[in-house]
């Protein structure tokens, strides 16, 4: 089965930031692996991670972050217990916008890739707006 992106994202040196969590006994599902959506809660907290240093009063700040699109594609399984580190890169930014890529490995193995749009609002109309020049600056560095 081909795979959904590009080849580089299925390795860790692809990523320029990481994240570190750990699975836990009630991660598991009926099948014996980590659920799927307990897999997109560690892609979650990866993302914050970086929105948090993007905008320091992110959510609380005249401009926030909405996820437009989130696509993942599901490579192994997980297991009980693992060390998980998701690995993230910014792979495009737009006028509003930005793009990230995300890894999730257990060692050298990849468990998952996805690929998030994210625009930048404006809190107080809800309308796309060109984030603050600090904001495109600290993007720039996990290009």
């Amino acid at each position: 089965m081909p795979q959904e992106f590009d080849d580089k994202f299925y390795t860790r040196a692809a990523y320029k930031t990481w994240h570190e969590d750990r699975t836990r006994f009630n991660d598991l599902d009926t099948l014996g692996h980590v659920n799927s959506n307990r897999m997109q809660e560690f892609f979650v907290s990866a993302r914050t991670m970086i929105l948090k240093t993007l905008l320091p009063d992110w959510p609380n700040g005249a401009t926030i972050t909405m996820l437009k699109l989130s696509t993942v594609s599901h490579e192994g399984e997980l297991h009980f217990p693992a060390k998980v580190e998701t690995g993230l890169v910014v792979e495009k930014i737009g006028r509003t916008s930005f793009t990230i890529m995300m890894g999730m490995f257990e060692g050298e193995r990849c468990i998952a890739v996805t690929k998030n749009v994210f625009v930048f609002i404006d809190k107080a109309t809800r309308k796309p707006t060109e984030p603050p020049v600090s904001a495109g600056e600290h993007l720039n560095k996990y290009i």
